[in-house]
């Protein structure tokens, strides 16, 4: 399935730092408040590697406590999962890594606030970098990173997309059934 319609984005454009992860469990993530009904099937990051690219991560969504943009932070398990990555897929200079959420879709509800954040699974040698804006944030939300525990930022943004696939690009049988989910 095609997932081209974003839903939240903050730019790459804006990166001017990046968060460092060096651990099995850290990560980062970007606090948000979804405006509308949508159903999020993929995600990108900004990401590259340091010193090496021994590790696994993949993208988590979940609810949110606090209130973005001032002390939004993950709370619970994650409501979805999307595929899992390989360092090697990185390189040293910053670039787009999409991540798919096809098998564990999820249904965003208007004005639910969420967190969407790439974390690292196994780590054997290296660094996972997220790019972020550390000097003139202006998304709505906030950055928020995990070492060991959650701690939002208010004064930082993530830089990240998700996406949902158009509804006309969903067959009729899947619509009827999200539709169910939902209600």
């Amino acid at each position: 399935m095609v997932c081209d319609e974003v839903i939240d984005s903050y730019s790459e454009n804006n990166v001017d730092a990046y968060y460092s992860f060096d651990a099995a469990g850290e990560g980062g993530a970007q606090a948000l408040t979804n405006s509308g009904a949508h159903t999020l099937c993929a995600a990108k990051f900004y990401l590259r590697y340091l010193t090496d690219n021994d590790f696994t991560f993949r993208a988590e969504l979940y609810a949110c406590s606090g209130t973005p943009g001032v002390n939004g932070i993950p709370t619970g398990g994650a409501l979805a999962v999307s595929d899992t990555h390989n360092g090697s897929e990185l390189t040293t200079t910053a670039q787009l890594i999409t991540f798919d959420f096809s098998g564990d879709e999820y249904d965003l509800l208007d004005g639910g606030n969420y967190c969407i954040a790439v974390m690292v699974l196994t780590l054997t040698s290296g660094k996972l970098q997220v790019g972020m804006d550390n000097s003139s944030p202006t998304h709505s939300g906030n950055a928020v990173k995990n070492i060991g525990t959650w701690v939002s930022e208010s004064s930082r943004d993530v830089c990240f997309y998700i996406y949902e696939a158009p509804a006309a690009k969903i067959p009729v049988f899947q619509r009827q059934y999200r539709a169910r989910r939902v209600a």
